[in-house]
């Protein structure tokens, strides 16, 4: 492990007064032993690994609490502290530079730029006394064979102690904490079998020692307070960081912590300083007999020559600054071109398009929102969060539980209740009562017995051809999800107090629609399409839902929201709000599976009579964009020919979502690396490859004080640039980053995941969604003056230090016509914006399916719906 400094670099010893050290602090102000403690603890939390649980998985910047300083300083800071690379290798830098994916002139620039800006050294080292009891001091057989002993102890318990319901017994005295649950074990006879743990009892103390004073009297045996003991406290906490990350998480978020369940790093530390304690022991007592001390082997140590790990220099800064020149010049220089070659493209047409469709601003939708209006040109597409602006607690039928579907910042306090007709409720509750009755007799549940273990073992042979069917031929177990369908919405605050009042409903749907820049021009048709993922065997699913939903489906946001908006009381206080809403227009929910790339419809039967008939045409035209759209996905697979059909292509595509053995349903994020704030119009027609979020804005329905385009920065963006700083990080360092592959992962206690059956939590993305992403820090091009990006920046401090510090590239694109700025240190600067040469073709599928790589934007002209097929 690497050593680090202590917080404060030099502590004042005790001046003999009386106090030991453990008491609240001497005359002199200097904190006590414990208070330092505990600052250290807090201090080196920040740069454990953070990560929601799997259920509520969703991306975050894994160093998101440093957003505050320097990009390339906490990347340098990273290399020490994590041990975890942050660019990529020198050998893949040159192969880029000799390929001309990186230009030379580009480096020159990020070396001069590098070599002038000021980043103070995060974290310096320091050097440890030579009597220090580190593990990164011993022998490496001495270190491994301690940290073996320790870490397989407490990977026996951690994973019972965060279970969060997969076990079939709870663990007993979880309320206490940690450190109790040792105590109550170290008292039940056979409960801790290894013979080297005979004094755990007599070491943890009684109850009424706090974890704290444990950490103290542990530090003062293996080193000096000023010298040692940051050094050690750094070592417990990263030997198995991504407990220590959950444990930390777990303790912040109580919605996210297992019900009942006392949760704290400061135990976590503190039981695993003691059972190092005793590890140490043993192997000191194996080495120098039975009468040696920690004193004997602390005496015995010598500085041991380290593997050198991840490093970090300036000049790898550049490579990567230079590297990302390159998209940045293509991205933002195909936008020029197209705003070159159709001057008016930013100017109103003047008609109102057949259909408006609302989807995410999820990068994985760009496709298909490029495909509908390719293939249906009187469609107009926009981009919002998924959640269209309703934060609510969904409780589903007959259920009692309420989970949030809103962004993961927000805490909802509106809820939603779905309810079934009287006949399906009694069904379904039949159908679970069954469900129960099996799983306690033959099923899982039987298991807790060893009786029902063996009748539930026999009954495994009833259910298996059922599993071989579905390993052998998945494509015959295809089908969409069922969530939603089916049942009534209740939402009226005058029946549920925690509902919506009409109010209520109004602002929102107004806010949303204000979002986008849909105040007027309505539709006959406005379609608010939502999405999901379908996936089988897969851990990470909430991964693959909707981030602005929680992690969870928004198909329930889609529907909300529609109703809201075709409620005539709602309408006419939108009329009182500024947005006139004719009666002819219908807002229909609906939700696209980003992996079958199918979409549901909901609430059909809520339309008149003579409007069911259109939406089977219009769902009858969306299945050509939706087939070429997987068209497209399929070039990905190297499994799939570029050159398959159509129809073979969405067969083997669909197919992967139900695959017990598949790994890649689908890409996820994957070569995400930009975000447009603005119009449709800055990029419609132009083939950018599924990588930029987009999110919809007209700065023409702004007001003075750019309200709008606050909302849009304050939320959407950060999240978008948390997805893509995740997705850089897990892609620089797939092992310490991210999870590695997904082939050895099991899950545990439904916190995260481990290689094999006791292995460390490993959080992060996992290589099969990293290995085709090119690790580029997110360009952001807002569609708004300077000036008022600036304001608005001023405005939210968190996103003005991604800009500030680095964290991704701002563009203002000026819908006056002065051109494009780039944010550069601490304000705008003019930006040369030079017109990126933009290939012609005749469709999407014509840009991209002659290679599996990542495609240059291309300028797509003509009619794609009477093109050839290029399968």
């Amino acid at each position: 492990m690497t050593e680090v400094e202590p917080v404060r670099s030099s502590v004042p010893p005790s001046h003999g007064d009386g106090h030991d050290g453990h008491e609240a602090g001497d005359r002199t102000g200097a904190p006590s032993a414990e208070q330092e403690v505990a600052e250290q603890i807090a201090h080196f939390a920040h740069w454990l690994p953070e990560q929601r649980p799997l259920g509520v998985f969703v991306h975050m910047n894994p160093l998101g609490p440093f957003e505050n300083r320097s990009f390339h300083a906490v990347c340098e800071a990273a290399t020490r502290i994590r041990g975890a690379r942050t660019t990529l290798a020198p050998e893949r830098y040159r192969e880029l530079r000799d390929s001309r994916r990186i230009r030379p002139e580009d480096i020159a620039i990020a070396q001069k730029r590098l070599a002038l800006t000021s980043r103070p050294v995060l974290e310096r080292l320091p050097v440890s006394e030579k009597k220090a009891l580190l593990f990164s001091k011993a022998a490496p057989e001495l270190a491994v064979e301690a940290a073996e002993l320790v870490n397989s102890f407490l990977l026996r318990l951690l994973p019972s102690f965060l279970d969060l319901g997969s076990a079939l017994f709870p663990m007993p005295g979880r309320e206490g904490g940690f450190v109790n649950v040792l105590r109550r074990m170290a008292r039940m006879p056979l409960a801790v079998p290894e013979p080297w743990l005979g004094g755990l009892r007599a070491r943890l103390g009684g109850p009424d020692t706090t974890s704290l004073q444990l950490i103290v009297s542990c530090l003062e045996k293996r080193g000096q307070r000023d010298t040692a003991w940051p050094s050690i406290i750094h070592e417990a906490m990263f030997a198995l960081p991504g407990y220590a990350g959950m444990v930390n998480r777990l303790e912040h978020v109580p919605g996210e912590c297992p019900a009942g369940v006392k949760v704290a790093l400061v135990d976590y530390v503190a039981a695993r300083l003691v059972v190092e304690e005793l590890a140490l022991l043993e192997i000191t007592r194996r080495l120098f007999g039975r009468k040696a001390t920690l004193e004997t082997l602390a005496g015995s140590l010598a500085p041991m020559p380290r593997p050198r790990g991840a490093f970090w220099s300036t000049d790898l800064a550049a490579f990567q600054d230079a590297y990302e020149e390159d998209y940045v010049r293509s991205f933002v220089g195909a936008i020029t071109m197209g705003l070159e070659i159709d001057p008016t493209r930013l100017s109103d047409g003047g008609t109102v398009p057949e259909v408006q469709m609302l989807v995410c601003i999820d990068d994985r939708l760009e496709s298909i929102r490029r495909h509908i209006e390719e293939t249906l040109p009187s469609w107009q597409t926009y981009g919002s969060a998924g959640f269209f602006g309703v934060a609510l607690l969904h409780r589903a039928p007959l259920s009692l539980d309420e989970t949030p579907s809103c962004p993961a910042p927000v805490t909802p306090e509106r809820r939603v209740t779905e309810v079934l007709p009287d006949a399906a409720a009694a069904d379904l509750k039949r159908a679970r009562q069954r469900s129960r009755f099996f799983s306690a007799a033959i099923g899982d549940d039987a298991s807790r017995s060893a009786l029902g273990g063996i009748v539930a073992s026999f009954a495994n042979f009833v259910r298996a051809p059922r599993t071989v069917m579905q390993l052998l031929m998945p494509q015959l177990f295809i089908e969409p999800a069922h969530d939603f369908e089916g049942t009534r919405l209740e939402y009226d605050a005058s029946k549920d107090p925690k509902g919506f009042t009409l109010e209520q409903q109004a602002t929102l749907v107004r806010g949303n629609l204000a979002n986008i820049g849909l105040l007027k021009g309505f539709a006959r048709w406005v379609m608010v399409v939502a999405h999901g993922s379908m996936g089988t065997n897969n851990p990470f699913l909430s991964g693959y839902q909707c981030g602005a939903c929680g992690g969870q489906r928004g198909g329930i946001n889609a529907r909300v929201f529609c109703a809201f908006a075709n409620d005539p009381e709602v309408r006419k206080l939108l009329v009182t709000k500024g947005v006139d809403i004719p009666a002819e227009t219908i807002f229909l929910p609906g939700e696209h599976d980003t992996s079958l790339d199918v979409i549901r419809w909901f609430d059909l039967e809520k339309l008149p009579v003579g409007r069911r008939a259109e939406v089977g045409e219009l769902a009858q035209k969306l299945e050509t964009p939706l087939s070429k759209n997987l068209k497209e996905r399929s070039r990905r697979f190297l499994d799939i020919p570029l050159d398959a059909p159509i129809p073979d292509a969405v067969a083997r595509v669909r197919r992967r979502g139900v695959d017990y053995a598949e790994t890649r349903p689908e890409y996820n994020h994957a070569t995400n690396a930009a975000c447009v704030i603005g119009r449709r119009a800055l990029t419609r027609g132009i083939f950018l490859d599924r990588r930029p979020f987009l999110v919809s804005y007209d700065p023409r329905t702004d007001d003075e004080n750019h309200s709008t385009l606050e909302r849009l920065m304050a939320a959407p963006l950060p999240v978008c640039a948390g997805i893509s700083h995740e997705y850089y990080f897990a892609t620089m360092d797939s092992q310490r980053w991210g999870s590695g592959t997904k082939l050895p992962h099991n899950v545990q206690g439904l916190l995260g995941v481990s290689n094999g059956a006791d292995g460390d939590l490993r959080p992060g993305l996992w290589t099969q969604t990293t290995e085709i992403h090119e690790p580029i820090r997110l360009v952001t091009i807002i569609d708004a003056e300077p000036e008022a990006v600036t304001q608005v920046l001023e405005r939210l401090p968190p996103v003005r230090n991604l800009a500030v510090n680095a964290w991704i590239h701002v563009f203002a694109c000026s819908p006056s016509g002065r051109g494009f700025y780039r944010w550069v240190g601490q304000a705008f600067e003019p930006y040369d914006a030079q017109a990126h040469a933009l290939f012609e073709v005749s469709s999407s599928l014509k840009a991209c399916m002659h290679t599996r790589e990542n495609v240059a934007p291309c300028f797509v002209v003509g009619d794609e719906a009477h093109s050839e097929d290029p399968s």
